[in-house]
């Protein structure tokens, strides 16, 4: 690919726990292991050296390559949707020099798939992100970023289920430290609402 067009593949490895409570008891479930899988491209649609404002774009696939939620029962617990996906966002970036000004909005299509006999398609994905970086010395950028979405309601059988729908909202907090000609992002991300995870941890590697 030239130089403003970057190929990626995204295997993220993980656990998820899922805990639900009723008057009749308290029900759990785990599962770990390879999550979904996701592919594309990233590219550079524009840069200004004289306002240092550059416009990124992402299009993206996913594969479920992971342990499938099941979305029609509330304590099914995976490492992934269980359905193909397709995706793009515009990521547009301010350089302040030392500070970073990021902020942008995608939208994700989740396609049909039988779970235990209907036919389902999991709601489809508006989001948006502001976030803000500082760069440290020349090898290590600290971030923290507000990242939002709305996931429209789940249809069985072309129906929609009622309350389905969510709004998670997350603070994503990152340090990207550049070393060997490699990208390390360790993160921790805390959810802000009751449909978002309470916590995530994990690192990102990019080479």
């Amino acid at each position: 690919m030239d130089e403003c067009t970057q190929l990626f593949v995204n295997t993220p490895l993980g656990w998820s726990n899922t805990e639900f409570a009723t008057i009749f008891g308290d029900d759990d479930e785990s599962a770990g292991g390879i999550g979904d899988v996701d592919f594309g491209f990233t590219r550079l649609l524009m840069q200004n050296s004289q306002t240092g404002r550059s416009v990124v774009g992402t299009f993206r696939t996913t594969a479920p390559t992971g342990n499938p939620v099941n979305p029609l029962f509330l304590t099914s617990a995976g490492t992934g949707n269980g359905v193909w996906r397709l995706g793009g966002d515009l990521l547009v970036i301010q350089n302040l020099d030392p500070v970073i000004l990021f902020y942008g909005a995608g939208y994700t299509y989740s396609f049909e798939k039988a779970f235990s006999g209907f036919d389902v398609q999991l709601g489809h994905q508006a989001s948006y992100s502001l976030g803000l970086g500082f760069a440290a010395n020349e090898r290590v950028t600290l971030s923290t970023a507000f990242v939002g979405s709305y996931v429209s309601e789940t249809r069985v059988d072309g129906s929609p289920l009622p309350n389905t729908d969510l709004e998670p909202l997350r603070i994503r907090l990152a340090a990207t430290i550049a070393k060997c000609h490699k990208l390390v992002e360790p993160f921790v991300t805390f959810g802000l609402t009751e449909t978002s995870p309470s916590a995530e941890l994990g690192v990102v590697f990019t080479r």
